[in-house]
């Protein structure tokens, strides 16, 4: 059981982490031309797709309420 803890503690803080970096990201809109807007707002994607997925239920019960 208290491996299972660590690990949920891992988790937060790496999403907390990954958060902030996806935060810093996204200011691709204001990036000088469209072939760095292009390249920043990718990598802003594959950031946010480094989510795990208990972290993107969590923000879907946020945003969306408990019913889904």
């Amino acid at each position: 059981m208290e491996t299972k803890r660590q690990d949920v503690g891992i988790c937060r803080y790496r999403d907390e982490e990954l958060e902030a970096k996806i935060d810093d990201a996204k200011g691709w809109i204001n990036a000088p031309n469209s072939k760095a807007r292009r390249r920043e707002f990718q990598h802003m994607a594959k950031l946010k797709a480094q989510r795990s997925p208990e972290f993107v239920r969590e923000l879907e019960a946020q945003k969306f309420g408990y019913y889904l």
